[in-house]
């Protein structure tokens, strides 16, 4: 996982990002250089209400989750659980 890739370098220069937006959260996790890179994720697009919705996809070895003001626990379970599952693989 992150931790395993760490040396010195290697966590100054990959980075994980959670920032606040105009609607809600952005997550953003840097791929490369780990297992991770090129496993399959299929996007999810969740939309409850307007405050309520989130989306999880792959971009050029970024795990990318956006959602609304109450959906970053949400973003970070559906990253935590495709690790888990790839880990499993």
């Amino acid at each position: 996982m992150y931790f395993d890739q760490c040396d010195g370098y290697w966590e100054d220069s990959q980075r994980i990002i959670i920032k606040t937006t105009e609607n809600g959260w952005h997550f953003s996790m840097f791929l490369e250089e780990t297992i991770y890179k090129d496993k399959f994720f299929e996007t999810i697009k969740i939309k409850k209400t307007e405050k309520d919705w989130y989306n999880c996809f792959l971009s050029e070895y970024r795990f990318e989750g956006e959602g609304g003001i109450f959906n970053l626990i949400d973003i970070l379970n559906v990253f935590i659980n495709w690790v888990e599952e790839c880990e499993n693989q």
